[in-house]
């Protein structure tokens, strides 16, 4: 996956005007964090705290077999563990703790990508994945699935996604690992959940409440539920040559579950390597206004009003959304109120 690109350059205005449009027209929709995965932001400032915590220098008692290395070579090897064993080799000691906290990639994660650490943690699939791993999501903008600008990360494969695709992708379906229904007794029940296990892991989702406003109806998730993606294990039961037809069609057969879904994302910022800033993604006030006198009859409708913008991408958005220019002229002739007065800015920060 390539590194962060910041989106073409946004239509040419005096940057008074461009930061005006970004403050009026648009806005981030907080629901669509709100209805995934998420921690308190109490615990999360807790944590950060501490990951990004590192002695002053190496105590001179630590052993010296970093000291060794090139800073090449701890790096490349830094970068092949897993999660798990990275958080674990920055416990060792002092010397351990202050190199692992100053790889690049880890101190951007630690800073900005930490809602997506705590995920893979919360969900126990830090085994799976590396630094780089979750990196490398974190500082490129575009949803793997569709190439729009993706708020969120699908915890089971670590790839950036945007809220449509979570919410609909057949590449993002995902199901419970355990299964009894009659139509599995062709194949070993155990066989595939151990295998499955073994090779892609097992998210482990919270119970609760996930919803959002009109785009979806409140759905529940009842009780902790075993999730695996099910594209990536039907590919591997394939790659395996233990995949039945049998069990593939009544795995797709099965009711796709938005709740399962949403347990298996979360809300996951965008780091600009170009300009140091951090977005989550802004909304079109435009498109809502188009929605709303639309309906959602139309899925074109009801997909733009749900799409996420950078801020730059949103400025190139504006030169072609006729409700956007329209609501901006309104705006600024004094017919309509300023909707964008108390709420929060585009969320963008250095």
């Amino acid at each position: 996956m390539a590194t962060s690109k910041s989106p073409a350059p946004a239509i040419d205005k005096p940057k008074n005007e461009s930061d005006e449009i970004l403050r009026v027209c648009s806005y981030h929709r907080s629901e669509f964090d709100t209805c995934l995965v998420r921690s308190h932001p109490r615990k999360l400032n807790e944590v950060s705290t501490c990951l990004q915590t590192a002695f002053d220098g190496p105590s001179s008692l630590d052993p010296d077999i970093l000291a060794r290395l090139s800073p090449e070579s701890t790096t490349n090897i830094l970068l092949q563990l897993d999660i798990k064993s990275y958080l674990t080799f920055r416990q060792v000691n002092r010397r351990a703790r202050h190199v692992a906290t100053n790889l690049h990639e880890y101190k951007l994660i630690a800073a900005h990508g930490l809602e997506g650490l705590k995920g893979l943690i919360r969900m126990k699939l830090v085994d799976k994945f590396t630094i780089r791993d979750l990196y490398l999501p974190l500082v490129n903008y575009k949803c793997a699935v569709c190439g729009d600008f993706g708020g969120c990360l699908f915890l089971l494969t670590c790839t950036r996604c945007c809220f449509s695709c979570i919410n609909s992708s057949p590449e993002l379906r995902v199901r419970p690992e355990f299964n009894t229904s009659p139509e599995h007794t062709a194949y070993n029940q155990n066989t595939w959940n151990g295998h499955i296990t073994m090779v892609l892991g097992i998210l482990d989702s919270l119970g609760g409440t996930m919803h959002v406003n009109h785009t979806l109806k409140p759905t529940t998730s009842a009780g902790t539920t075993q999730l695996v993606s099910l594209c990536l294990a039907i590919l591997e039961m394939r790659h395996k040559s233990r995949s039945l037809p049998q069990l593939e069609n009544t795995l797709m057969e099965q009711v796709d579950s938005q709740a399962n879904r949403f347990a298996s994302a979360t809300a996951f910022p965008w780091y600009d390597l170009d300009t140091g800033r951090v977005e989550r993604g802004v909304s079109c006030r435009g498109c809502h206004v188009r929605f709303d006198v639309l309906g959602a009859g139309n899925p074109q409708v009801l997909k733009d009003s749900d799409r996420l913008f950078s801020c730059g991408g949103f400025l190139e958005h504006f030169e072609s959304c006729t409700y956007l220019q329209n609501y901006w002229r309104d705006i600024k002739g004094g017919k309509m109120a300023d909707l964008s007065q108390g709420w929060p800015a585009p969320v963008m920060s250095k």
